[in-house]
């Protein structure tokens, strides 16, 4: 079952979308996400890279204080979805709730491949599985440029394996680790010439889709290449702000999003 920390996460949809790719390949209640993130929702259902998915299996019982995973089961008797509750027993559920929805990798890595025109004799490869790929090599403002993806964090048995892969496709002149929330060791990254690079600093949301900034991309590869440290996040653009505005509405707080 996956959890999204509302406190992670904010109404932009590049936010949105990378802390549900974050989160795995499971169901996520379609109802809860779009009561949240109504505007971003909607977008990124529009531009393909959140899909309807199978009917949810669990959900989380709010008849109780315990707010318990429960199994669904359907009851034909009553021609609904329910679920057992120690506390109050069976508990029937509105269609609309067990609606799932689901994000796929694979979308950001075709869009990644697509918004980069990769050298084609490069092949994606697996580096952790569902979690790190080596996507290939581009060509940006004459510098060959070598790009891996890392989605959430690593725990350290992980990043070593990160390390160790890499290090055997080190790139002709400079690589750079997409990374959603990961904290890879810059250090070991940079024995191997490559360098961490949050991925929120380079894409944005447009009204007619996603938009990856080659222009940044370029401008960081370059302060890699010639070993300037990059400076700590520094947040996004002014226009990736304005672009994001409209998804915007009154922050909020409260519990966590869970199934």
């Amino acid at each position: 079952m996956n959890t999204i920390s509302e406190t992670s996460t904010n109404c932009d949809p590049v936010d949105v979308l990378l802390n549900l790719l974050e989160t795995g390949s499971g169901s996520i209640p379609a109802r809860t996400l779009r009561a949240r993130f109504p505007n971003a929702l909607i977008y990124l259902e529009q531009i393909g890279a959140v899909q309807p998915d199978a009917i949810l299996t669990e959900v989380t019982c709010d008849e109780c204080h315990l707010h318990h995973s429960a199994v669904l089961e359907f009851d034909p008797s009553i021609h609904a979805y329910r679920f057992f509750c120690p506390e109050t027993g069976f508990v029937a559920v509105a269609d609309a709730d067990v609606i799932g929805l689901r994000v796929n990798p694979d979308w950001l890595l075709d869009w990644l491949a697509r918004s980069l025109s990769f050298i084609p004799q490069i092949r994606r490869r697996t580096l952790i599985e569902n979690r790190g790929w080596l996507l290939g090599e581009t060509i940006l403002d004459g510098i060959s440029l070598a790009l891996a993806l890392v989605l959430g964090r690593l725990a350290a048995n992980e990043q070593d394996a990160l390390i160790q892969v890499l290090s055997r496709f080190q790139p002709p002149e400079i690589g750079i680790v997409l990374t959603t929330s990961a904290e890879l060791p810059s250090t070991l990254l940079a024995l191997h010439r490559y360098h961490a690079l949050d991925l929120r600093e380079v894409i944005r949301a447009e009204t007619d889709g996603l938009a990856l900034d080659r222009v940044r991309l370029a401008a960081r590869a370059f302060r890699f290449l010639r070993g300037t440290k990059a400076k700590g996040a520094s947040g996004r653009s002014s226009q990736a702000r304005e672009d994001s505005a409209f998804f915007c509405g009154a922050p909020k707080r409260g519990h966590p999003i869970s199934p």
